[in-house]
């Protein structure tokens, strides 16, 4: 845990921190006050954020004022209804359009979306799926982790074959594009990919 906290003081001190997270995830903050707070989508944004946590991909926040930041992902989730259509929004449409950046988008309808409903929504958009059994998995800066949402065995397939080596545990490291391993619930487990 000692080396995580030391790498991750460092990344942050950088201005070498590159992420592999596949989905751009773009808020509004203005949001919630458009809309009301007594509106039922008014959580909208929050219940999304928490699912897409346990879809088993990985994503990047940001403002919606930073979507040209979006560029590099391969599809931007636009965490609230379709039916919300203000400028910016508008603006931010056309540009992924002009750049065949699929988008995923909500309805009035999805304010109560689950992981698995959001996983195949973004796998649609053709978003790669790291793990499709509900845990949080980050991987980026040569680094993968997975929080397990529940115990069992974990399947985690990486986006093209890479050098892994387990950082909490003894083990050898291997080449290849999946991870095969058994977890305790809540229990978190990082490797280092190259």
């Amino acid at each position: 845990m000692k080396f995580s906290l030391e790498r991750s003081r460092e990344l942050a001190a950088s201005d070498k921190i590159t992420t592999r997270s596949h989905v751009a995830v773009l808020f509004d903050e203005k949001y919630p006050f458009r809309v009301g707070l007594a509106d039922k989508n008014f959580m909208i944004q929050i219940l999304v954020h928490n699912r897409l946590g346990n879809t088993g991909m990985t994503y990047d926040a940001f403002l919606t004022e930073d979507y040209q930041q979006s560029v590099n992902y391969q599809a931007v989730l636009l965490p609230f209804p379709k039916e919300y259509n203000t400028d910016e929004i508008i603006t931010i449409k056309e540009f992924l359009k002009e750049r065949e950046i699929p988008v995923v988008q909500l309805t009035v309808d999805d304010y109560d979306i689950t992981a698995s409903e959001l996983r195949e929504r973004l796998l649609g958009a053709g978003v790669h799926c790291y793990c499709a059994t509900g845990d949080v998995v980050y991987h980026g800066n040569g680094y993968l982790a997975i929080h397990a949402a529940t115990e069992g065995k974990k399947t985690i397939h990486l986006p093209s074959v890479s050098k892994i080596s387990p950082l909490n545990e003894n083990g050898e490291a291997e080449i290849s594009d999946c991870i095969e391993i058994e977890m305790k619930q809540y229990e978190t487990l990082m490797f280092r990919t190259e």
